[in-house]
C-alpha cells in the first residue's frame, strides 16, 4: 500500500532467521528478506546489525531518500 501511494516511509526489518513459529528457511523461498521490496519498486539494503556505525550510515541515507520522496526497505541482520 505504501508503494502504491508513494509514501515517504522507511521499513526496517530485523531478521533473526525465524518466521512465525518456524525457521525462516521453511517459511519462504527468499533467504534474503531485503530483496523482497523490489517487487514494489522499493530499494533494499542489507546491513550487519552488529556494526552500529554502518547501521546509522545506511539509516541516514534511507531517511534522506524518504525525504526526497523515494521509498526504501532497510534490513538489519
Amino acid at each position: 500500500m505504501a508503494a502504491m501511494w508513494k509514501l515517504p516511509i522507511m521499513f526496517v526489518v530485523e531478521n533473526n532467521l525465524w518466521a512465525i513459529g518456524m525457521l525462516h528457511l521453511r517459511a519462504t523461498s527468499e533467504l534474503e528478506i531485503w530483496k523482497k521490496g523490489s517487487a514494489s519498486a522499493m530499494p533494499g539494503v542489507y546491513v550487519d546489525g552488529m556494526d552500529v556505525l554502518k547501521v546509522r550510515e545506511e539509516a541516514m541515507e534511507a531517511i534522506q531518500r524518504a525525504r526526497r520522496g523515494r521509498r526504501t526497505n532497510f534490513s538489519i541482520m
